[in-house]
């Protein structure tokens, strides 16, 4: 994992902060490998699944995406913006009734289309390679 804390690149806090760090990164090819981990402290966590609600694999993404910008930011010497709004959500694909708990998990955006300040994303979630979400994310970049 790089050695950066996620909290310097976007602005969210536990227990709304989903995403651990960043794995993998390629700003040229607009990509991101980030790392999570769900937990039973999670605002999302349910007990009745024994996980966090698989809705929140959203959520998760879009963090991801926020890393990415953060981070790209950082490396243009930009300070990260503070807000960015998700716009839509296309393709949603769920394959688990809960995201597990005190697992590694990895999210992966990848730019598809980057017109500032809207940028779309293919993203997913896995669990030691085994796909758990997927969606086409669209986000708008407040300056």
């Amino acid at each position: 994992m790089l050695d950066i804390d996620a909290t310097t690149l976007i602005p969210h806090r536990d227990p709304m902060l989903l995403v651990k760090g960043i794995l993998e990164v390629d700003l040229d090819k607009a990509y991101i490998k980030a790392a999570t981990m769900c937990t039973t402290k999670d605002l999302l966590y349910d007990a009745s699944i024994n996980g966090v609600i698989p809705t929140a694999s959203v959520e998760i993404m879009a963090q991801a995406i926020g890393l990415h910008s953060g981070y790209s930011d950082i490396q243009h010497g930009i300070t990260p913006a503070q807000m960015g709004k998700l716009l839509s959500v296309k393709q949603y694909r769920s394959y688990t009734k809960a995201l597990p708990v005190n697992i590694p998990l990895e999210v992966e955006a990848q730019g598809i289309l980057h017109s500032p300040p809207v940028g779309v994303f293919s993203c997913n979630i896995r669990m030691q390679g085994e796909l758990l979400a997927e969606a086409e994310i669209t986000v708008y970049r407040e300056e």
